[in-house]
């Protein structure tokens, strides 16, 4: 291995040791938020000696959601990072996988689900025709897998809004606008599905099958939308 080889790996396990910190302070902040959420929301209905604060405990999905979307977005970034790597020729995507695992001053389980984000180009050669579509495919799914998080986030949002108005108006007329917020995750795989299709033909035309990808997070509703969808 050259001294260029050395250093890319050397490069990739701090970035890696990067993200695994990022997504720990993520982590961290989550806590917190939770907890003075619900340490909040208990003494408010107590002082108030009401319900209506409770109300409140329904903005704890949508943050966890908010969460996963951040920690999911820090991964996604570490694994651009890699994967342009492997697209210059610094490193080979199965060897960098041993080399992460055997760092001791990584946690182990961390690292492992990291890794499985990597998408299966073993075979592939870096710098092919095909490269650009691998790395061009490969994002947007990453895209994806965040957005469909975030689209249950705003539909859970909407809901609640919706709710808490109809209960606060007293006008239960309002609740039919709970169609409208049940209707983001299905209009939102609408429209994945198309740049799905899209990408596909695409990806058929440089003879790349869908199992070479990576498809963690990307709802197993919306992989279908892929023609001959293989295992990924």
């Amino acid at each position: 291995m050259t001294a260029d080889a050395r250093s890319a790996y050397a490069v990739a396990i701090d970035e890696a040791r990067g993200a695994i910190v990022a997504r720990a302070r993520l982590y961290k902040r989550l806590v917190i938020a939770v907890s003075l959420g619900l340490l909040a929301v208990m003494a408010t209905t107590a002082w108030a000696r009401s319900a209506w604060p409770l109300l409140a405990l329904g903005l704890m999905p949508p943050l966890v959601l908010v969460h996963r979307v951040a920690d999911l977005r820090v991964v996604h970034r570490w694994r651009a990072r890699v994967i342009d790597s492997w697209a210059l020729g610094a490193l080979s995507l199965p060897l960098l996988a041993s080399t992460l695992a055997k760092v001791p001053a990584l946690p182990a389980n961390t690292v492992q689900g990291m890794l499985d984000t990597l998408p299966a180009w073993a075979p592939a050669q870096p710098g092919g025709d095909d490269t650009a579509v691998l790395l061009g495919t490969q994002q947007m799914l990453g895209r994806l897998a965040e957005q469909a998080l975030a689209s249950r986030a705003l539909a859970w949002l909407g809901a609640l809004g919706v709710a808490s108005l109809a209960l606060a108006s007293g006008q239960w007329a309002w609740l039919a606008a709970l169609g409208a917020a049940a209707a983001i995750v299905p209009a939102w795989h609408w429209r994945a599905g198309m740049h799905l299709r899209r990408a596909a033909r695409v990806s058929a035309g440089a003879g790349i099958d869908a199992a070479r990808f990576n498809w963690n997070g990307v709802p197993n509703r919306l992989r279908k939308a892929w023609p001959a969808h293989g295992t990924g």
